[in-house]
Parts: C-alpha cells; sequence; structure tokens
C-alpha cells in the first residue's frame, strides 16, 4: 500500500526544552525490521524542517525511542520528505555512549540503489497509530 506523505509547515516537534513533547498527530510514524535493526520512519508536515535543528532532533529520538520501546543501538531512523511518488530519505545516524545520545549525524540517501533499498524498506513498513 502506498504512502502518502501530507504536505504542510506546521512544526512537528515542540521546542527542544527537557519537557517538551512530540506532537504524535503532526507525524507518519512507520517501523519495519530488518536484519536485526528497526527501521523507523517519520513523515509529516514540517518533519524535515524540524530535523535542520539537531537538539530538537536529539529530544525528538530520545521520545520516539522511549515510546516505541526500540532499543537505541538497533534502531535506524530515518525522515521522509516530498511526494509518495518521489520520497527523499534523509537517515538520521545516532552515536551512542552507554545509554547517552552523544550525536546525530543526517545523511540524505542519494545513491540510486540506496535509494531503492531504503524505499523497499518503508513500502514493506508498518504504519503506528497512538
Amino acid at each position: 500500500m502506498p504512502h502518502s506523505l501530507p504536505t504542510g509547515t506546521a512544526a512537528a516537534f515542540a521546542p527542544a526544552t527537557t519537557n517538551s513533547a512530540i506532537d504524535l498527530s503532526q507525524l507518519q510514524i512507520s517501523v519495519s525490521q530488518l536484519l536485526g535493526y528497526d527501521y523507523v520512519f517519520i513523515g509529516g508536515p514540517g518533519v524535515p524542517a524540524s530535523f535542520n535543528d539537531l537538539s530538537g532532533t536529539r529530544t525528538a529520538l530520545l521520545q520516539l525511542i522511549d515510546l516505541l520501546k526500540v532499543v537505541p543501538e538497533q534502531s535506524v531512523f530515518v525522515i521522509l520528505d516530498g511526494s509518495a511518488d518521489a520520497p527523499r530519505f534523509t537517515r538520521y545516524e545516532a552515536v551512542w555512549n552507554r545509554d547517552d545520545l552523544v550525536s546525530v549525524q543526517p545523511t540524505l540517501i542519494e545513491n540510486p540503489e540506496q535509494q531503492e533499498f531504503i524505499n523497499m524498506i518503508w513500502q514493506c513498513s508498518s504504519p503506528l497509530t497512538f
């Protein structure tokens, strides 16, 4: 079943503070498990722009890990941008020191073979509702 990516400018995440919360009503989250990893796909209005702020990204990823009950070191977070027909994927690679998220490195997936692979995983992912 094809996924749809709504467009809009609303912020998907609250400001990055210790008590900030993810506005789940603004997100489309789906998860796919492959080769021992949880691929967490995040789409929705304003998500790509929200992830430009790395401190906000850190807060959001920690909250998603807690909400989804995934193992941080075995999770791959992928942000969806674009249209359902031509999605753009940005992988957020997290560096962990025990239970502490030390840094997050965004990587736009540009290689056609990698795009095809991640698109296949996304198309097979299971949407979550909260």
